[in-house]
C-alpha cells in the first residue's frame, strides 16, 4: 500500500512538471492546432544553459537533459575533451563512421590507375568525394567549402563538384525547421508566429541549404519586404565538437610522430574556434551590422553592402536579415565579362579595407556568398566566419607591402618574422 501510494504522489509531481513546462512553451490555448508547435525537447543531446542574447527582448527558456555533460557556448578544447570522454561509444561510432568514408574514397583514388578513362573515373571520383563530405556533415562540408575556391590546387572537376556544398546541401524536413523557430521565437514576437500559422508555416521547400543552416525566403509582419530566415540545423553541436575532439586527437599523434613543419594542434583549434563561433547567430548578426556601418563611415557602401540583420527576430539558432534580389557572380561573368571584373575589384578593394582599416576579415568568400545586387552593388553574404586583425598586424602588413613596393628587399626578412611566418633564425637564409 505504501508502495501504491508513493507511487501516486511521484505520477502527480511528474505531471504537474509536465503541464507547467507546457504552460510555460505554449503561453496562452488555442482553439485550433498550431502549425508551428513549440517543441517538448532540443534536437541537441548536450544543451547549453540559457542566457540572454543581445538582440533578444527576452531570452526563451531552453528544455535542459537531465544527462549528460554541457558542451561550451565558445570553443574550449578540455570542455570538449571531457565531454566526449564521458560518451566513449558515441565517439567510437563516428570514428568508425568517418573511417569507412575516408577508407571508401581512398580505395577509389588506389583503383585510378587501372581505369583508361581517367576523365569519366576523376568526374565520378568528384561527385564521390562531395556526397562523402556532405554525408559526414557540417565540419567536413566546411572543409570542402575552404577547396571549392583553391583552382590553384585542385583540377576544375573537384572545384565544381565542391562549389555545390555551399548552398546545395540536403535540407532538413521543414516540421523540425518550424519548431525551432517556435521555440526561438515563442516568447519574443507572438505575433509573427500567429501570422506564420495563418499562412501554413514555413515555404515548402527552403531557397538554400547550407552546411549550418538552411534559408527561407518569406514575409513577415513586423518587417517591411521580404527576408531571409535562416535556421540552423539541429543537434549539430555535438557532432562538431566530436569531430573537433577527433581532429585534434589525429594532430596530436601527427605532431608527434611526422615531424612536420606546422603545429597542427593549433591549426585545428583555430579551426575550432571559428567553427563554433558560427553557431551563434547573433555574433553574425552583430558583424553585419559593424561592416554596414564601417561601410559607411569608409564610403564603401555606394558600390559595396552586406543584407541589414533583423535584430529583433534574430537568436542563437535564427538569423533574420533583409532579402537582396542578386545574381551569383559566377552567373555574372557568364553573362558580362566587363561587370564582373569590375566587381571584382569592387571586392579586391573591400578586402584590402576590411584586412588594413577596418580590422574584422569576412573569411568566407566563396561564390555562394557574393552576389552583385539589382543596384549593382557588391552584396557580401554569410558574416558568420571572421577573422579579427590586431592594429599590430595591420602595421606590419602595410609595412611588408610598402618594401615590397619600394623594392627594398632587405627589410622583407625582418617583416616575415614580425608577421610570424618565419623565425628569427630563418631571417639569414632569405
Amino acid at each position: 500500500a505504501f508502495a501504491a501510494a508513493s507511487g501516486r504522489r511521484c505520477r502527480r509531481r511528474r505531471a504537474g512538471r509536465r503541464s507547467r513546462l507546457h504552460a510555460t512553451l505554449l503561453s496562452e490555448p488555442r482553439a485550433e492546432p498550431l502549425v508551428l508547435a513549440a517543441p517538448q525537447g532540443d534536437y541537441d543531446d548536450f544543451v547549453l544553459p540559457p542566457r540572454a542574447t543581445p538582440f533578444a527582448t527576452s531570452a526563451p527558456p531552453k528544455p535542459m537533459v537531465e544527462h549528460g555533460p554541457q558542451l561550451p557556448e565558445r570553443y574550449s578544447p578540455d570542455a570538449i575533451s571531457s565531454a566526449c570522454w564521458q560518451h566513449p561509444c558515441r565517439v567510437a561510432m563516428r570514428c568508425i563512421e568517418v573511417a569507412s568514408q575516408i577508407g571508401r574514397l581512398l580505395l577509389s583514388l588506389a583503383l585510378r590507375n587501372l581505369d583508361d578513362d581517367f576523365e569519366s573515373f576523376d568526374a565520378a571520383l568528384a561527385s564521390n568525394l562531395r556526397n562523402a563530405l556532405a554525408e559526414l556533415g557540417p565540419s567536413f562540408v566546411k572543409i570542402g567549402q575552404l577547396f571549392s575556391s583553391r583552382v590553384d590546387l585542385l583540377p576544375p572537376i573537384f572545384v565544381s563538384e565542391l562549389q555545390m556544398l555551399t548552398d546545395r546541401v540536403q535540407p532538413f524536413p521543414r516540421e523540425i525547421a518550424q519548431r525551432i523557430l517556435a521555440q526561438e521565437w515563442h516568447d519574443m514576437d507572438e505575433r509573427t508566429l500567429e501570422a506564420l500559422d495563418s499562412q501554413g508555416g514555413l515555404p515548402q521547400q527552403p531557397m538554400a541549404a547550407a552546411s549550418l543552416c538552411q534559408v527561407y525566403r518569406m514575409e513577415l509582419p513586423s518587417v517591411a519586404g521580404e527576408v531571409a530566415v535562416k535556421v540552423q540545423r539541429p543537434g549539430i553541436r555535438p557532432q562538431i565538437c566530436i569531430d573537433l575532439f577527433l581532429l585534434r586527437q589525429v594532430a596530436k599523434v601527427c605532431d608527434g610522430w611526422l615531424n612536420l613543419n606546422t603545429d597542427l594542434v593549433s591549426l585545428v583549434d583555430e579551426y575550432g574556434t571559428r567553427l563554433v563561433d558560427e553557431l551563434d547567430f547573433t555574433l553574425e548578426a552583430k558583424r553585419a551590422l559593424e561592416f554596414r556601418s564601417h561601410a559607411a563611415r569608409l564610403g564603401l557602401d555606394s558600390s559595396c553592402t552586406a543584407p541589414e540583420p533583423i535584430v529583433h527576430l534574430t537568436t542563437r539558432r535564427v538569423l533574420v536579415s533583409e532579402w537582396v534580389v542578386g545574381e551569383h557572380l559566377a552567373r555574372v561573368a557568364e553573362r558580362d565579362q566587363n561587370e564582373a571584373s569590375r566587381l571584382q575589384a569592387v571586392a579586391l578593394n573591400t578586402y584590402l579595407s576590411m584586412l588594413l582599416d577596418i580590422g574584422t576579415l569576412h573569411a568566407d568568400p566563396h561564390l555562394g556568398n557574393l552576389l552583385r545586387a539589382q543596384d549593382g552593388r557588391l552584396c557580401i553574404l554569410d558574416w558568420g566566419l571572421v577573422a579579427r586583425i590586431p592594429s599590430t598586424l595591420q602595421r606590419n602588413l602595410m609595412a611588408y607591402v610598402a618594401h615590397v613596393l619600394a623594392a627594398d628587399y632587405e627589410a622583407v626578412p625582418s617583416d616575415l618574422v614580425a608577421l610570424g611566418f618565419i623565425t628569427e633564425a630563418d631571417a639569414g637564409v632569405i
